[in-house]
């Protein structure tokens, strides 16, 4: 299903509001991102898990950090 759609965007958001419920947050990047830009997703991928690894290790029982 192509993501740039209407139906493709619908699937993605009620595929993304499910994963929140499990506190996981869903990272989107495009493909020309990957290729051009790959160390910076790459960058963003670890501060965004790092970030969200240090919330949930002193609040094991909480709701997530705000994304």
């Amino acid at each position: 299903m192509q993501h740039f759609t209407k139906q493709g965007a619908a699937y993605d958001e009620e595929r993304t509001q499910m994963l929140k419920r499990y506190h996981l947050q869903v990272l989107r990047f495009t493909n020309s991102q990957i290729d051009s830009h790959f160390d910076d997703v790459c960058l963003e991928i670890d501060t965004v898990t790092q970030k969200r690894s240090k919330y949930f290790m002193a609040n094991p029982y909480g709701e997530g950090p705000e994304e």
